[in-house]
């Protein structure tokens, strides 16, 4: 009688743990995915920052990618990294030298042959017609995972984020329809070297809609 007791107890566990895994029909609304704003914010976050070569590239839609060259003062001059852009001021005559190559925020990348392609670019941008939704006075602390329920499976992976173009460009990949969600807790990183703990998609995305101003 123990024995069969014992035997009741294991198939009942087996079949919460079973149920834990699938996915009712009320459950989809807790994806993040679902909610537009929140992963638009996310995304804002986790793109890519265009602003640190404004003086060379007059864009903050993009940048150019290392290495390239210049003509600073009429002198030709090679941009191998970001610390070889602290000496240009905005009192410097700066010409980029073509071509080049760019990452635009949505870390799509993309050739800038003539002078021509680059300043329609950058008219592009002043006009609103490129990604340029960035949040930059925050940041993630990395990793951040997220769990996403496979169809094929019935239950939940876990993917795990270690970069901000990683996060960008697989929430760009989903689709809203997909279940998925953040596992809490995550840590924002401020500008002055505060840290937020978030421990829900609400706090997440009322966190960020408050440092909105602080960017602008």
């Amino acid at each position: 009688m123990r024995k069969y007791a014992v035997v009741l107890c294991l198939l009942a566990l087996f079949s919460c743990q079973k149920e834990e895994l699938t996915v009712t029909e009320g459950e989809t609304e807790t994806s993040f995915l679902a909610d537009g704003q929140l992963t638009g914010l996310v995304k804002s976050v986790a793109s890519h920052d265009g602003t640190f070569d404004d003086l060379v590239d007059l864009s903050s839609c993009f940048s150019i990618n290392f290495p390239y060259r210049i003509l600073l003062n009429g002198y030709e001059y090679e941009v191998n990294s970001i610390e070889d852009l602290k000496p240009i001021t905005k009192y410097d005559f700066v010409v980029p030298l073509y071509p080049f190559s760019i990452t635009y925020g949505n870390y799509q990348q993309g050739e800038v042959p003539t002078q021509e392609v680059f300043y329609n670019l950058v008219e592009q941008c002043n006009n609103g017609l490129l990604y340029d939704q960035r949040i930059t006075c925050v940041d993630f602390y990395y990793p951040i995972q997220i769990s996403v329920f496979n169809q094929e499976t019935s239950d939940f992976e876990t993917i795990s984020f270690t970069h901000d173009r990683e996060t960008f460009m697989e929430i760009e990949l989903f689709d809203a329809g997909t279940l998925a969600s953040i596992n809490y807790p995550i840590t924002l990183h401020l500008e002055n070297d505060e840290t937020i703990m978030i421990t829900s998609d609400q706090q997440l995305k009322d966190e960020i809609l408050l440092l909105l101003p602080i960017c602008q």
